[in-house]
């Protein structure tokens, strides 16, 4: 048999700052990436020999995005940030796992002498919307 332990992977991103007025500051960044692999499983079984042992595919993908608004001003500051990240795992022998994540949130402060004073961070919206399929791990696999 031999080892089906291939791998490779595929990675890349951005950032970019930018600063439109002295009081205001963005901020844009994304990543994207793909990994595939091979691997060689042996899972327990209750018949004889006890065991199969059989090649497992698989890919990891997705990629994120987020934006970020700073601004400050004498005594005080305000920020609000998006983000958005997307996964599929498809490990093809057990599962497969596929996921959309926004969130979204905001926060302000200011300074009052030399006491900092926080008036909140809220986290306006978060949620995640996935299907995850799971596959049994007791194979009866004929080589």
């Amino acid at each position: 048999m031999t080892a089906h332990d291939g791998w490779d992977a595929l990675r890349g991103g951005f950032r970019a700052d930018w600063t439109p007025t002295g009081a205001d500051s963005l901020t844009l960044q994304g990543d994207i990436y793909q990994s595939k692999y091979g691997e060689t499983l042996t899972v327990p079984s209750l018949n004889a020999p006890y065991s199969n042992t059989f090649p497992n595919n698989g890919n990891y993908s997705g990629g994120n995005i987020l934006g970020r608004w700073n601004h400050s001003s004498e005594g005080s500051s305000m920020s609000l940030q998006m983000y958005y990240d997307n996964t599929t795992i498809a490990d093809n022998s057990l599962f497969v796992d596929h996921q959309n994540i926004f969130d979204m949130d905001s926060s302000m402060g200011s300074v009052l002498g030399i006491r900092s004073n926080s008036c909140g961070d809220w986290v306006i919206a978060r949620f995640a919307i996935g299907t995850t399929r799971v596959s049994p791990f007791l194979y009866s696999r004929i080589s």
